[in-house]
């Protein structure tokens, strides 16, 4: 969802007071109309002695000098390396929009201000050494908080990668670091939406209410495609067992329903009044209303259950299909993302 954020031309908060000669008429003449000039007050850049400032219109600039951003409670120009006097800390700082936060705000400071990462509205940060994930307040994931390395950062309100034909995010390209120290394993790469905690202040795993991390690793859809099929070729070897299962136990449900015995009353009494021992309900005992009803019963349920194990069956080779294939509507791996 979009909103609108736009400063509507001439707003009173940021008609230029200071920092120009320009009269009424000359700033009314002058609003960006088919990019003229857009005379605007602008929030100040608070350069330090050292830096080299390539400054442009409208609150843009490059700044080339030490690492640092964000305010310091008794560093006048600010937190980082640079404010630290540390060796080896260089960085180029690219800014469109510094303090845009109060610009929109119509409330542009009268002071010169610092670099900050939370209130300027867009930036790439390369430094030579830096605290980037305290700077730039990321959340720890596997990786940790990153402490003392060399970084770059991009940041705005939106940022979109473009590659005409192709992305690649790699780590552990090469052997060593930017201190030339070697490098051991393959550095993982997070995807933490909404920069949300994954360890607790004590460095263990937070955990979702399943009792798993919080942050977990992304499977590899082939061999996910592939313990899928082995688990439908499994379920569909259970049933297969179940429907042989069944077909017995209706062959024996079959002959306990219509069971009869010799009766050995029966056969005494036949045997007693003319010599046939078979002459009395042929010897036997009468099949059973009981048994005989249950029987007819548990034949319609088996019957029932074989043909709810093949509609199981046939559904699963729809999921195989819609799920598993390619070609499948519902296909469960991208078709243009990839991962190791």
């Amino acid at each position: 969802m979009t909103t609108s954020n736009t400063i509507k031309a001439r707003a009173k908060g940021l008609d230029p007071k200071d920092g120009t000669n320009a009269s009424a008429t000359e700033i009314e003449s002058t609003i960006g109309i088919d990019h003229t000039l857009n005379v605007q007050k602008i929030p100040e850049y608070k350069k330090t002695e050292y830096e080299v400032l390539i400054k442009g219109p409208y609150a843009s600039h490059i700044s080339l000098g030490a690492d640092r951003i964000n305010q310091h409670k008794t560093m006048s120009h600010g937190d980082g390396k640079g404010a630290m006097g540390v060796f080896a800390s260089s960085h180029i700082d690219l800014v469109a929009g510094l303090d845009s936060v109060d610009t929109y705000k119509e409330r542009v400071p009268e002071v010169p201000v610092n670099p900050d990462a939370f209130r300027d509205a867009s930036r790439v940060y390369i430094s030579e050494n830096c605290d980037v994930d305290k700077q730039f307040m990321c959340s720890e994931g596997s990786i940790g908080n990153v402490e003392s390395k060399a970084a770059v950062v991009v940041k705005s309100d939106h940022v979109r990668i473009i590659g005409r034909e192709g992305i690649k995010i790699i780590t552990g390209t090469d052997t060593w670091n930017s201190r030339g120290r070697e490098l051991f394993g393959v550095p993982t790469i997070d995807l933490i939406p909404g920069n949300i905690a994954t360890k607790t202040v004590d460095g263990m795993d937070l955990k979702l209410a399943s009792g798993h991390n919080i942050l977990q690793p992304v499977p590899r859809g082939d061999h996910l495609v592939a313990c899928f099929e082995d688990l439908i070729e499994k379920i569909d070897g259970i049933i297969g067992t179940i429907d042989y299962f069944l077909k017995a136990q209706q062959r024996f449900n079959s002959k306990v329903m219509m069971h009869v015995h010799p009766d050995y009353v029966a056969k005494a009494i036949g045997g007693t009044a003319n010599g046939n021992f078979n002459s009395l309900f042929g010897g036997k005992v009468g099949t059973s209303d009981e048994c005989a009803i249950a029987g007819a019963t548990m034949i319609a349920e088996v019957e029932k259950i074989k043909t709810d194990l093949k509609f199981g069956s046939g559904l699963f080779a729809e999921t195989k299909f819609a799920f598993l294939r390619p070609l499948g509507s519902s296909y469960i791996n991208s078709r243009g993302v990839n991962v190791t």
